[in-house]
């Protein structure tokens, strides 16, 4: 597990050295600065992720140097380290989101280790928080690409369908879906045409009401075949016609299986 980094930052040496003392046993990677501008000089090189800061510093306050801070590297914590006299200026700063913590100096060892023990934990849970917004807003991107593309791919394939629906509709030739049970799904206008108990609707049709005995039997002994037929045939009389009646196989799911009938007339055989 990747440890956390601190910052510590006060003009005084020795309180430096009592910070670093204070938290070298809690597995931080621990960095130091003596004023505002050589904390900002680590921060561009190391990735921080708490600041602690004393509040009474030369050139830069403290609250001026975590403000600066905030602007430029937002998700680092910040904790303050003030006497009570800058009380005020300090719960100001609070309030306008500089800061996250204000500790009292001189601290109690014990409380400013859980102070920065929790804001730790609090940054780690921000750093998790944001891992897992932008892991949904990819998500989402890619949902709504896919969306897209299936409902481009939707709209290709309902005009497909409507130009093989007119296509098939216009053949002068016959053509009809039936299930291995014998029920018509669909019928073109030819087939329509043809056999006039079409003239009905067409799903409440079954091939017995429109082929004899003989015929029924042999399509539906194709179709209930278990395995595949590339296509067969057989020849009808039909309005003193002789048709050809070629038979393929179909499965549109595990629920739907069928086959597709092509009356062809004789004469047009080639």
């Amino acid at each position: 597990m990747t440890k956390n980094a601190i910052l510590c930052v006060d003009d005084e040496p020795i309180i430096l050295k009592s910070l670093v003392r204070l938290f070298r046993k809690e597995n931080y990677n621990i960095y130091t600065a003596e004023n505002g501008n050589e904390a900002l000089s680590v921060l561009e090189k190391h990735p921080i992720d708490l600041v602690i800061s004393d509040y009474r510093m030369p050139e830069m306050s403290g609250v001026e140097l975590l403000k600066r801070v905030k602007e430029k590297y937002p998700t680092t914590v910040r904790i303050i380290l003030s006497g009570f006299a800058d009380f005020n200026n300090v719960v100001s700063a609070i309030n306008e989101g500089q800061i996250y913590r204000f500790c009292h100096k001189p601290w109690d060892n014990e409380n400013l280790r859980v102070t920065v023990r929790q804001s730790l934990e609090y940054h780690d849970l921000l750093k998790e928080n944001r891992i897992l917004v932008r892991r949904i807003q990819k998500q989402n991107l890619e949902l709504q690409s896919d969306n897209n593309y299936l409902d481009k791919k939707n709209k290709t394939n309902r005009f497909s369908m409507k130009i093989y629906q007119n296509v098939l509709q216009k053949l002068p030739i016959p053509i009809i879906a039936v299930e291995t049970t014998g029920k018509i799904l669909l019928a073109n206008n030819a087939a329509i045409n043809l056999f006039s108990a079409l003239h009905k609707k067409v799903y409440k049709t079954h091939i017995c009401d429109i082929f004899n005995e003989d015929t029924v039997a042999y399509v539906l002994s194709l179709l209930k075949l278990d395995d595949s037929v590339d296509m067969a045939a057989v020849s009808i009389d039909l309005e003193e016609k002789q048709y050809s009646v070629q038979i393929e196989q179909f499965e549109l799911n595990s629920a739907i299986k069928g086959g597709i009938l092509v009356l062809t007339p004789s004469e047009l055989k080639t």
